[in-house]
């Protein structure tokens, strides 16, 4: 469906479900205007990101995504 809105970026995605929508906003902006049941689709060869809201059938937000060079640092979480 988010094809239809919008011109997708090249590579297959992966897509996540937006559970906290709260906390994601106050960790980044990116996710202002997200709702619970919204998804986040990355395109990791493009470096894009897209949330898309299938109840309301709307792109909410659209950018550049960067990734740690780290892959241990994906796969564990921060020590506090």
């Amino acid at each position: 469906n988010i094809g239809k809105l919008m011109a997708l970026p090249e590579g297959s995605p992966t897509v996540f479900n937006i559970e906290d929508p709260e906390k994601l906003q106050g960790q980044q902006a990116f996710f202002k205007g997200s709702e619970k049941g919204d998804q986040l689709v990355v395109f990791s060869e493009s470096a894009k990101a897209i949330i898309y809201s299938p109840s309301r059938n709307i792109i909410v937000n659209a950018g550049p995504v960067t990734f740690d060079s780290d892959p241990a640092a994906e796969a564990s979480p921060a020590a506090n």
